[in-house]
């Protein structure tokens, strides 16, 4: 078992947001999620107790390798999209959650050793059915990954997670980031114009080389 641990003080914000991330992570149980076990308070520190992962995170993975070969690659995919499908769908209440991820990223998603995939942290997760989610149009989470909608700080629904998806999916098969920037404006700049850049038959080429039809 893994301990999250956050010395929140008298900060209401953070105590707040500690909540909301054991009270999402508890309505999620699927083998592609981490699971949280439990939540609680001792001497006025908050912990939030998890699933152990033995592995490393995605990121992890590509600093050893570089990239993924084909196969492996649309395997984490395929295990990325089923635990995003779980998070749309998992009830409370009688309703989807409808679950936005919001920093979905290689240092979200852990490896074990034998394989299995797992995606962590939505500690910023925006859920449609809990009046406590975070705020539409407060940008959080990482721009490399972000979709066009997330960064101009627009409402999101599920749809962005699977624009971040794509990124990731993206950097394991070719071992660079689909958006490539040396500074944070040319960066917000390269994802608001993606659709542009795809357009280009010739931007696709290198995915299509390792994977046809990716």
């Amino acid at each position: 078992m893994a301990l999250k641990i956050v010395r929140v003080k008298d900060d209401e914000l953070l105590r707040a947001a500690l909540i909301r991330e054991a009270r999402l992570g508890g309505l999620l149980h699927h083998p592609n999620v981490v699971e949280t076990y439990d939540f609680g308070e001792i001497d006025g520190q908050f912990f939030v107790a998890m699933e152990l992962v033995d592995g490393l995170p995605l990121d992890g993975v590509l600093a050893r390798r570089g990239w993924l070969p084909p196969l492996a690659a649309l395997e984490v995919a395929d295990a990325i999209a089923a635990a995003l499908e779980h998070a749309t769908w998992a009830q409370d209440e009688g309703r989807p959650l409808m679950l936005v991820h919001r920093d979905l990223k290689p240092g979200n998603v852990l490896v074990t050793w034998d394989g299995q995939v797992k995606v962590a942290d939505f500690g910023i997760a925006r859920a449609a059915t809990l009046s406590s989610d975070t705020a539409t149009g407060i940008t959080k989470g990482t721009p490399s990954y972000m979709s066009p909608e997330q960064l101009s700080g627009d409402p999101l629904d599920t749809r962005s997670d699977l624009f971040a998806l794509g990124a990731i999916l993206w950097e394991l098969v070719l071992g660079n980031r689909l958006h490539e920037a040396g500074s944070l404006p040319e960066l917000v700049l390269k994802v608001i114009r993606i659709d542009e850049r795809l357009a280009d038959p010739a931007n696709l080429a290198p995915l299509d080389g390792q994977i046809p039809g990716l």
